[in-house]
C-alpha cells in the first residue's frame, strides 16, 4: 500500500519526513493511518480488486485471399504397348 507521510517516522532503517511517499504492507499501512502518521495515496487500487482489462483493439479485417489459379489437368499417361511375345512362347502356341 502506498502512503503519504504526515509526521516523521523511522521506516526502513531511515527517517521519513512529512510529505514523502512510502510503500508498505497493508497491515502496517493501516496502523500508520490509524495513528495519524500517514494517509493512503488516493487512486491507489487495492491488489485484491482486479484491474479493468483494456478493451482489445479491433482486429483489422483480413485481406481476401487471391483465388488460386486452376491447376492444368494432367495429361493422361500413354498406355504401355503390349510387349511382343517371345519366339519360345509363339512356338508353344502354334503347336497346340
Amino acid at each position: 500500500m502506498k502512503l503519504k507521510i504526515l509526521r516523521a517516522i523511522y521506516f526502513g532503517n531511515k527517517v521519513v519526513v512529512e510529505g514523502e511517499e512510502i510503500e508498505t504492507l497493508e497491515q502496517h499501512g493501516r496502523e500508520l493511518i490509524q495513528k495519524g502518521y500517514a494517509v493512503e495515496i488516493e487512486g491507489e487500487q487495492n491488489p485484491i480488486e482486479p484491474e479493468p482489462e483494456p478493451e482489445p483493439e479491433p482486429e483489422p479485417e483480413p485481406e481476401p485471399e487471391p483465388e488460386p489459379e486452376p491447376e492444368p489437368e494432367p495429361e493422361p499417361e500413354p498406355e504401355p504397348e503390349p510387349e511382343p511375345e517371345s519366339k519360345k512362347e509363339t512356338k508353344g502356341k502354334k503347336e497346340k
